[in-house]
């Protein structure tokens, strides 16, 4: 389940809060429902969300969540031509059907018609390159073709937002991957290199400043380097740590956590062991009643 509580409330859901409709025996869909009494989605008010594929390829919801895989199987299953508006029919109690489904449900009537997606949010898009990338532009064509309705000026492309980690290179990967000549960054430049409308710029008597340090060492390894920079941290933080002022905690323990990033988690599991092994038994001026390092957390680009 992609849903630990209500979207509505925040109320926890219980093993009661799942539903099976019409019954238990043959299940055609998962109905949630919040067990908080005083929310808007309960007792005979159910969720509008979806979580089970047969569902989605009736309901057709307004807004879909999938990952890059479920493109793969597009040309297996019949039913997913319905996304992109390929529906003929519709039953009040099941949903949509299409030319895979014969005989189900009652033709539209009026000329009705549902339109494909005009809308692609894609997340992680620096992720989505080499082998990745190219697998995936190849579905990418195809569901820009069948996305495309037809306008006064010729055929309408749907639109898509990307959100990456970093521009270099993005115009070039776009066109390769979504075949979009054009790209705009959001949120563009403002007039002024220190006011960008969403950020600004501000002097450091105004705002405490950031400060970056880059730390080279030629003729050491990756491992080394970023353990004496661990050990230097903690140490020096903790060695400016104090009790707690009647102001508020103590200044320096923003600094007793040290967080780091990495590209691959084959680098985490060695930096992580090489924490467990290492900074502990030899932090210098760290407390060992603190549990030697403190260190909170691990992460990879890609959790970011």
């Amino acid at each position: 389940m992609p849903l630990k509580a209500c979207p509505w409330c925040g109320e926890p859901f219980k093993p009661e809060s799942f539903h099976f409709t019409p019954n238990r025996t043959a299940p055609q869909n998962l109905v949630l429902k919040c067990e908080n009494a005083e929310c808007d989605f309960t007792r005979d008010r159910h969720l509008p969300v979806l979580v089970v594929d047969e569902p989605i390829y009736r309901r057709l919801p307004a807004f879909l969540i999938a990952t890059v895989d479920k493109f793969a199987s597009l040309p297996w299953i019949g039913k997913s031509g319905a996304f992109f508006g390929h529906v003929d029919r519709h039953d009040p109690d099941k949903g949509f059907f299409g030319a895979s489904e014969p005989g189900e449900g009652r033709p539209f009537g009026n000329g009705h018609r549902l339109d494909p997606p005009d809308l692609v949010i894609q997340d992680e898009l620096h992720l989505i390159s080499g082998p990745l990338g190219t697998a995936a532009a190849l579905y990418e064509t195809a569901i820009d073709l069948l996305s495309s309705r037809p306008g006064l000026h010729g055929l309408i492309r749907p639109k898509i937002v990307a959100s990456t980690a970093t521009v270099r290179r993005a115009e070039k990967q776009i066109a390769a991957l979504f075949d979009r000549s054009e790209t705009a960054v959001f949120p563009p430049p403002g007039i002024h290199r220190t006011d960008r409308f969403f950020a600004s710029t501000v002097p450091s008597a105004r705002e405490p400043a950031r400060l970056y340090v880059g730390v080279a060492s030629q003729g050491r390894g990756l491992k080394l380097l970023f353990l004496r920079s661990m050990q230097t941290l903690l140490a020096g933080a903790q060695a400016l740590t104090s009790s707690p002022t009647q102001e508020g905690e103590d200044a320096a323990d923003p600094y007793l956590t040290v967080l780091t990033y990495f590209n691959a988690l084959r680098e985490l599991g060695g930096a992580r062991l090489l924490e467990f092994c290492t900074v502990s038994p030899t932090g210098a001026g760290v407390d060992p009643g603190l549990g030697g390092a403190l260190v909170v957390g691990f992460s990879t680009m890609s959790d970011m």
